[in-house]
């Protein structure tokens, strides 16, 4: 039982490291972000996602209503936006239910409009 506590402690230092806050790490993720419309069956029909980051803090909106950022959601948080740099996952808030993979980083499209990929979903 007393390793418990050693082990937290160690894997806290190990994640606080690497773990800045988003708009240190690279400022283009700053901004509002929603996701393509997808078909959410746990909501009963089309769902999107929004992120937003004003540099320190931020919103998580999963499964939220079409259009509408933050409404009905079916997962929302907020807080902290930081970012693991050596497995480029984010997370929001102090929870750590919601884990994103960041798959690409914000960019210029084709199109001209920014755009980023978390968990395969282009924002």
């Amino acid at each position: 039982m007393k390793k418990c506590p050693f082990f937290l402690l160690v894997t806290w230092l190990l994640f606080s490291c690497n773990t800045p806050d988003i708009g240190e790490f690279n400022s283009d993720f700053i901004g509002e972000w929603q996701s393509e419309k997808y078909n959410a069956p746990s909501v009963g029909g089309l769902a999107q996602d929004f992120l937003t980051v004003d540099g320190r803090n931020g919103g998580l909106g999963i499964a939220c209503q079409v259009n509408c950022p933050f409404c009905n959601c079916l997962i929302f948080q907020s807080g902290r936006v930081r970012i693991n740099t050596s497995t480029n996952r984010i997370a929001v808030g102090g929870s750590i239910q919601q884990i994103m993979t960041i798959t690409k980083e914000p960019f210029i499209n084709d199109d001209g409009v920014w755009q980023m990929e978390i968990n395969d979903l282009a924002y």
